[in-house]
């Protein structure tokens, strides 16, 4: 889920000097959308591959004296050059360590890797490893495929070897520093190359859309070689120098098509420039700039009364604190008596809405919103799987998709062979902001409010059209439903759903008036929202209520039906869910605990008891059922409000014990 890119010319190519460093840093530009949390690059020239990282984003790498001199070193080399760079969202592995950041090494190879391998624990079991320099999944896919190659005398055959056992997304950039060969390989089509023999240029991105715009005003004004696409399964081999190039399918190799091969002691051909002051991390080390951290040894004072004594609907479960309720003479509440049931327009319309629109020749034909929860994961599948179109997937990660959420979504499209686009906002500026308005709100609360801490996810509304534009396709998939409305959120600001619609953008103009006008109120009355976030708020407004919503929902075609999601995403996907919930709802969101934890101790009820009341409402559930779920599904996250409170920098003992000072709502 990184950027990852390249440049290799032959001897004598003209692309030297002010044009290779400026071609270098418009891609490090591009790419630095897929990550800004670190970055590295690797120059093998003369012989000698020099590796500098970089624990900043790739534009301030540039800026650096450590990155004028590598580029030096790339300018005497006279052609003959090969140039890997990484810009990183992390995961798995702090980025505050070199150790974690790209582009990784050994004495024989250096390379840069774009997804999140799951298995690979299993990887290194397998295959056996070396000793372990740092806490990243990659290093494993690294090791494995260098260790593959020296057993089978081929690289080649130890890139379809190692792809035969991965799992979840790898595009992989691997240069063997000895023979000067340059593997590149993909199994979702998320790396894209230019070759152009002219010139002696060999390029590659993780995006088509970086080389496009690129060449025809850099390498070669007016006109460069085509792009082409590495498809899923494919890999290339790039001799150095030469740049003679071969093709290949991963999976074309058989085992045993070439002979073992013994490898001599390499020389040590590798220089680091970086000078990380932290030590090799241990083989035990499991942290991560997103990752996730057991509760072991710290507690938390949450409050839990799963029953308080509220008047609750007869029908389905929702209470009386519930905005705008009420309830008639047998107890049953408004929301049950306006409820229209779900029903589906069916799969039959739904592909003939689809044939039109359908791509030729492999194009992609629509985009599909993932954020590796469980409606959008099987949203994925159900688009190429059973519609049989060629979607690329894309994800806006703002700093609190969760570890589980990124793994699903790399299983995903690895297992679909999907394109994935990763759009990364400023994740600690985001986490900075989210610290700021929940800061703000612990001085005042209220529930209305509560919103502002997951505004920054609301861009990737606008991110998807700006999307759809790019890849010149009109079909965008969306995973929402109607049985997971949350109007509550707005309705303690004030604001009502409108009747035609159930998603908390469905609200009239007099409403989004009426919220406005609150939010300024609450602004004016604690002053300490008006912080640096405020633009980021006003900007997640905008995409969220004024931007249209003419995407596709499976799910108004197709019957909602989690044991049928469920089982298809775990039993052919691996597709995991929380560790710390019984819910298989919201896994991708780092920031449900939180919110849901202020909803249930101050108003009683959270998002969990709206959906299951609409669960009870179509028939789904008996109200024991729901009563007995919600009782489960509220038990306080210990593990996710921690990991919270540790990711924006909030301490998470004050904030659960402020809120429960709270009066709570009759």
């Amino acid at each position: 889920m990184c950027g990852i890119l390249g440049v290799v010319t032959s001897t004598g190519s003209p692309l030297q000097g002010a044009l290779l460093r400026r071609t270098v840093r418009e891609l490090f530009r591009r790419s630095e959308s897929r990550g800004k949390e670190s970055s590295g690059i690797a120059v093998k020239a003369r012989g000698v591959a020099r590796v500098l990282r970089c624990q900043q984003p790739a534009s301030l790498l540039v800026e650096s004296p450590q990155y004028r001199e590598i580029m030096r070193h790339a300018g005497q080399a006279q052609g003959g050059l090969c140039i890997l760079g990484h810009s990183r969202m992390a995961t798995n592995g702090t980025p505050a360590d070199n150790h974690n950041n790209q582009p990784l090494f050994s004495d024989a190879l250096v390379g840069v890797h774009n997804g999140i391998v799951t298995n690979d624990a299993e990887l290194r079991h397998e295959l056996g490893e070396g000793g372990r320099r740092s806490g990243v999944d990659s290093e494993a896919l690294f090791t494995s495929l260098e260790r593959l190659k020296d057993q089978l005398g081929s690289i080649p055959l130890a890139a379809s070897r190692l792809y035969a056992r991965v799992e979840g997304m790898a595009s992989i950039a691997a240069l063997f520093v000895a023979s000067d060969e340059l593997l590149l390989a993909t199994n979702t089509g998320s790396l894209y190359t230019c070759h152009d023999e002219a010139l002696g240029v060999f390029v590659f991105a993780s995006e088509g859309i970086f080389l496009r715009r690129l060449l025809p005003h850099g390498i070669r004004p007016g006109g460069a070689a085509p792009v082409r696409q590495l498809k899923p399964g494919d890999a290339c081999l790039v001799q150095g120098e030469t740049l003679r190039t071969e093709y290949f399918t991963l999976a074309a190799a058989g085992p045993g098509a070439a002979p073992a091969a013994t490898r001599a002691p390499a020389a040590r051909a590798v220089e680091i420039l970086d000078h990380s002051a932290y030590p090799p991390v241990a083989a035990d080390v499991q942290g991560g700039g997103g990752g996730r951290w057991g509760a072991e040894g710290r507690t938390l004072d949450v409050e839990y009364e799963p029953d308080r004594g509220l008047r609750r609907c007869t029908r389905c479960i929702l209470p009386e604190t519930m905005p705008f309720i009420d309830f008639d003479e047998g107890g049953v509440c408004n929301y049950c008596r306006d409820y229209r049931p779900v029903t589906v327009l069916g799969e039959v319309a739904l592909k003939d809405l689809v044939r039109r629109h359908r791509g030729h020749g492999g194009r992609p034909d629509c985009l599909v919103a993932i954020s590796g929860g469980r409606d959008s994961s099987y949203t994925l599948h159900y688009v190429k799987r059973v519609l049989g179109l060629h979607p690329v997937a894309f994800t806006y990660d703002w700093g609190m998709m969760t570890d589980e959420g990124r793994r699903n979504v790399s299983r995903m499209c690895a297992g679909t062979g999907t394109e994935h686009i990763l759009v990364s906002a400023d994740i600690p500026r985001k986490r900075a902001y989210i610290r700021a308005n929940v800061l703000a709100w612990l001085r005042r609360p209220h529930l209305g409010t509560v919103p502002l801490f997951m505004a920054g996810d609301k861009q990737f509304y606008r991110i998807s059209y700006d999307l759809r534009r790019q890849f010149g396709v009109k079909l965008m998939f969306y995973g929402e439903h109607a049985l997971e409305s949350t109007n509550f959120k707005v309705g303690y600001g004030g604001s009502r759903l409108t009747t035609k619609g159930t998603m908390a953008y469905s609200i009239r103009k007099v409403d989004k008036l009426k919220m406005l006008l609150f939010y300024g109120r609450e602004y004016l009355l604690n002053p300490a929202y008006l912080n640096r976030s405020l633009w980021d708020s006003f900007d997640a407004f905008v995409s969220f209520y004024l931007l249209p919503h003419d995407y596709l929902k499976i799910y108004d075609y197709v019957r909602w039906d989690e044991p049928t999601i469920v089982g298809t995403l775990r039993g052919q996907y691996k597709w995991e869910a929380a560790r710390d919930s019984d819910s298989t709802w919201r896994i991708d969101d780092g920031t449900a605990a939180f919110y849901n934890y202020i909803y249930f101790t101050v108003g009683g009820f959270s998002e969990h008891d709206t959906f299951l009341s609409n669960l009870v409402r179509d028939g789904r559930r008996s109200r024991a059922e729901a009563l007995a779920e919600s009782a489960v599904w509220n038990t306080p996250r210990i593990e996710s409000l921690l990991w919270y409170g540790d990711t924006i920098g909030v301490d998470m003992q004050d904030a659960v014990r402020t809120i429960n000072r709270i009066p709570k709502l009759k």
